[in-house]
């Protein structure tokens, strides 16, 4: 039994139901598959259960493989938006997008971000970051990152 969006009585929008929720992030992971970043953007909307974060992280990491720091910043603004507070693959994925576009210092600033968001960084977003600085040519900062990992019980 397929369920189909249902009406609401005051508008001619429609509410997205959770079966249309599931195709919707089967939409995106197909997007995202086929490195169609702008049609994984757009099929977030049909994404209605912020606290399932996976597709939020899918189209991150989708844009910054294409390069597309600005747009994987937007989608992770997204998620406050809906009161939710990114993973740490969500903030990893931004990380990872802000190193591939060559944007170490906003990598940097993200990473520093990510405790006073309640998320704490993990492994890989340091390692993006490490290596943001390193595309960057910014080696003393790349260390310096490196040497606070112990301190953040990363290491």
């Amino acid at each position: 039994m397929e369920a189909q969006a249902t009406p609401k009585a005051s508008a001619m929008t429609f509410a997205v139901t959770p079966a249309s929720t599931g195709q919707a992030a089967q939409a995106i992971r197909t997007a995202v598959g086929d490195k169609d970043w702008r049609t994984a953007v757009r099929l977030l909307a049909d994404v209605s259960a912020p606290e399932d974060q996976k597709p939020f992280g899918q189209v991150i990491s989708c844009c910054g493989k294409a390069r597309e720091w600005q747009c994987a910043l937007q989608v992770l603004a997204d998620i406050f938006h809906t009161k939710a507070i990114p993973d740490v693959v969500s903030f990893s994925a931004a990380i990872t997008a802000f190193e591939k576009g060559l944007a170490w210092q906003m990598a940097c600033q993200l990473l520093s971000d990510m405790p006073s968001a309640t998320t704490e960084p993990n492994v890989y977003s340091f390692n993006a970051a490490i290596s943001a600085c390193e595309k960057g040519g910014e080696w003393q900062r790349a260390l310096l990152l490196l040497s606070g990992m112990p301190a953040a019980r990363v290491l």
